[in-house]
């Protein structure tokens, strides 16, 4: 396992570099569906993450990819959650177009691998136009 992990994974130092350069974010602390927890569960999921990573780097950590990232694992309660967590910016898998940078905790993505030309790409619909997050 000390083979896979030297291998596959970061060391600390390689964090605090990239961190330094304004390129680490957190996921949570242990990858679960954050809508799907208990309120106390999904503070600390961000919390512990959060402060885990801050106190690596010796820097603040405002942004977040949300685990799974579907809308069965982020709500606006999780988006509330990561504000009061210090959060600034998180992204959601959805693919969409960002039109506007109001909800700045629900970001769309989009993977370049999956997308033929940016016409092909829908408006924000699923979290904005649905109401989904209210």
């Amino acid at each position: 396992e000390a083979a896979f992990v030297s291998n596959f994974y970061m060391t600390p130092d390689m964090v605090r570099t990239l961190a330094r350069r304004g390129m680490v974010g957190s996921h949570a602390a242990s990858h679960r569906p954050l809508a799907q927890l208990t309120s106390a569960d999904m503070e600390r999921e961000l919390v512990v993450s959060k402060r885990g990573l801050e106190d690596m780097t010796g820097l603040p950590i405002t942004a977040l990819s949300y685990p799974l990232g579907s809308a069965r694992a982020v709500s606006r309660s999780v988006a509330d959650a990561a504000a009061r967590a210090g959060y600034v910016a998180a992204w959601t898998m959805e693919c969409a177009r960002n039109e506007t940078l109001v909800d700045s905790l629900l970001f769309a993505r989009i993977n370049a691998n999956d997308v033929p030309s940016l016409e092909s790409i829908g408006p924000r619909s699923r979290y904005c136009s649905e109401g989904v997050f209210g």
